[in-house]
Protein backbone atom coordinates (compact mmCIF):
# COMPACT_ATOMS: atom_id res chain seq x y z
CA UNK A 1 0.00 0.00 0.00
CA UNK A 2 1.34 3.17 -0.73
CA UNK A 3 2.32 5.36 2.47
CA UNK A 4 0.57 9.06 0.35
CA UNK A 5 -0.09 10.34 -2.56
CA UNK A 6 1.35 13.31 -4.40
CA UNK A 7 -1.11 16.50 -5.43
CA UNK A 8 -0.14 18.99 -7.48
CA UNK A 9 -1.71 22.36 -5.83
CA UNK A 10 -0.08 25.06 -8.52
CA UNK A 11 1.25 24.00 -11.52
CA UNK A 12 4.55 25.79 -11.63
CA UNK A 13 5.78 23.92 -8.26
CA UNK A 14 6.24 20.48 -7.68
CA UNK A 15 3.67 17.98 -6.55
CA UNK A 16 3.79 18.00 -2.62
CA UNK A 17 3.41 14.37 -0.68
CA UNK A 18 0.59 14.13 1.70
CA UNK A 19 1.40 11.04 3.87
CA UNK A 20 -1.28 8.96 5.15
CA UNK A 21 -1.83 7.46 7.92
CA UNK A 22 -0.65 3.61 9.08
CA UNK A 23 -4.42 1.65 9.06
CA UNK A 24 -5.76 0.72 12.18
CA UNK A 25 -5.61 -2.72 14.38
CA UNK A 26 -9.64 -2.75 13.41
CA UNK A 27 -8.78 -1.46 9.36
CA UNK A 28 -6.62 -4.50 9.22
CA UNK A 29 -9.02 -7.05 10.87
CA UNK A 30 -11.79 -5.52 8.63
CA UNK A 31 -9.56 -6.00 5.34
CA UNK A 32 -8.93 -9.25 5.98
CA UNK A 33 -12.10 -10.48 7.22
CA UNK A 34 -13.31 -9.00 3.44
CA UNK A 35 -10.58 -10.54 2.12
CA UNK A 36 -11.30 -14.39 3.35
CA UNK A 37 -15.12 -14.00 2.87
CA UNK A 38 -14.62 -12.96 -0.74
CA UNK A 39 -12.19 -16.29 -0.98
CA UNK A 40 -14.81 -18.25 1.03
CA UNK A 41 -17.54 -17.27 -1.41
CA UNK A 42 -15.70 -18.33 -4.36
CA UNK A 43 -14.73 -21.57 -2.90
CA UNK A 44 -18.17 -21.93 -1.93
CA UNK A 45 -19.52 -21.04 -5.82
CA UNK A 46 -17.18 -23.58 -7.01
CA UNK A 47 -18.53 -26.52 -4.76
CA UNK A 48 -15.57 -26.93 -2.37
CA UNK A 49 -17.97 -27.15 0.79
CA UNK A 50 -20.58 -29.95 1.73
CA UNK A 51 -23.83 -28.39 1.87
CA UNK A 52 -24.28 -30.11 5.63
CA UNK A 53 -21.35 -29.02 7.62
CA UNK A 54 -21.94 -27.69 10.43
CA UNK A 55 -19.24 -25.01 11.15
CA UNK A 56 -19.47 -25.77 15.19
CA UNK A 57 -18.52 -29.52 14.39
CA UNK A 58 -15.50 -29.01 11.58
CA UNK A 59 -12.11 -28.33 13.20
CA UNK A 60 -9.64 -26.00 11.52
CA UNK A 61 -8.83 -26.45 7.55
CA UNK A 62 -5.35 -28.17 8.29
CA UNK A 63 -6.94 -30.75 10.90
CA UNK A 64 -9.52 -31.55 8.47
CA UNK A 65 -7.25 -31.87 5.27
CA UNK A 66 -5.28 -34.01 7.47
CA UNK A 67 -8.21 -35.98 8.52
CA UNK A 68 -9.69 -36.22 5.25
CA UNK A 69 -5.74 -37.34 3.59
CA UNK A 70 -5.34 -40.21 6.48
CA UNK A 71 -8.50 -41.58 5.32
CA UNK A 72 -7.89 -41.79 1.62
CA UNK A 73 -10.62 -38.56 0.78
CA UNK A 74 -9.48 -36.50 -1.95
CA UNK A 75 -12.43 -33.96 -1.64
CA UNK A 76 -11.70 -30.58 -0.38
CA UNK A 77 -15.14 -30.19 1.33
CA UNK A 78 -14.88 -28.01 3.62
CA UNK A 79 -16.92 -26.48 6.49
CA UNK A 80 -18.55 -22.78 6.10
CA UNK A 81 -16.59 -20.07 7.47
CA UNK A 82 -17.19 -19.04 10.75
CA UNK A 83 -16.98 -14.98 11.38
CA UNK A 84 -13.90 -16.13 14.13
CA UNK A 85 -11.06 -14.58 14.88
CA UNK A 86 -8.19 -14.95 16.86
CA UNK A 87 -6.17 -12.53 19.28
CA UNK A 88 -4.52 -10.27 17.12
CA UNK A 89 -0.91 -7.98 17.30
CA UNK A 90 -0.25 -4.56 15.89
CA UNK A 91 -1.78 -4.45 12.66
CA UNK A 92 -1.96 -7.42 12.18
CA UNK A 93 -5.15 -10.37 12.25
CA UNK A 94 -5.61 -13.40 11.76
CA UNK A 95 -8.89 -15.24 10.06
CA UNK A 96 -10.02 -18.72 9.44
CA UNK A 97 -6.43 -19.55 8.08
CA UNK A 98 -5.92 -16.09 6.81
CA UNK A 99 -3.25 -13.96 8.20
CA UNK A 100 -2.70 -10.02 7.18
CA UNK A 101 0.35 -7.78 8.83
CA UNK A 102 0.16 -4.57 7.78
CA UNK A 103 3.20 -3.25 10.43
CA UNK A 104 6.25 -3.52 7.97
CA UNK A 105 6.85 0.05 6.31
CA UNK A 106 10.26 0.12 3.55
CA UNK A 107 12.24 3.17 3.21
CA UNK A 108 12.04 4.56 -0.36
CA UNK A 109 15.75 3.62 -0.98
CA UNK A 110 16.05 0.77 0.73
CA UNK A 111 16.57 -1.89 -1.59
CA UNK A 112 17.44 -4.89 -0.01
CA UNK A 113 14.10 -4.97 2.53
CA UNK A 114 12.20 -4.49 -1.18
CA UNK A 115 13.67 -7.59 -2.34
CA UNK A 116 13.57 -9.49 1.06
CA UNK A 117 9.73 -8.40 0.86
CA UNK A 118 9.15 -9.43 -2.95
CA UNK A 119 11.28 -12.93 -2.66
CA UNK A 120 8.84 -13.65 0.48
CA UNK A 121 5.60 -12.64 -1.57
CA UNK A 122 6.69 -14.70 -4.39
CA UNK A 123 7.89 -17.95 -2.49
CA UNK A 124 6.37 -21.12 -3.51
CA UNK A 125 2.97 -22.78 -0.95
CA UNK A 126 5.52 -25.49 -0.50
CA UNK A 127 8.55 -25.94 1.37
CA UNK A 128 11.41 -27.57 -0.50
CA UNK A 129 13.04 -28.59 2.41
CA UNK A 130 10.31 -30.15 3.62
CA UNK A 131 9.73 -32.62 0.65
CA UNK A 132 11.61 -35.98 0.32
CA UNK A 133 11.29 -38.86 -2.33
CA UNK A 134 10.16 -42.10 -1.28
CA UNK A 135 11.71 -45.65 -2.41
CA UNK A 136 9.04 -46.34 -3.64
CA UNK A 137 8.43 -43.12 -5.94
CA UNK A 138 6.04 -41.30 -3.62
CA UNK A 139 6.75 -37.77 -2.45
CA UNK A 140 6.42 -37.12 1.40
CA UNK A 141 5.63 -33.35 2.77
CA UNK A 142 6.91 -33.22 6.33
CA UNK A 143 3.68 -30.73 8.29
CA UNK A 144 5.84 -30.30 11.60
Amino acid sequence: MPDGVFVEECETEAPVFHPMPPPTDDEVEALLLDVAQRVHAIFAKRGFFDDDASAAEVPGALEMLQQKAAMGQRSLALAPMQERTSPRGRRSAFVEGFSLHADLHLHANDREALERLLLYGARGPLSENRLRLLPDGRISYRIV
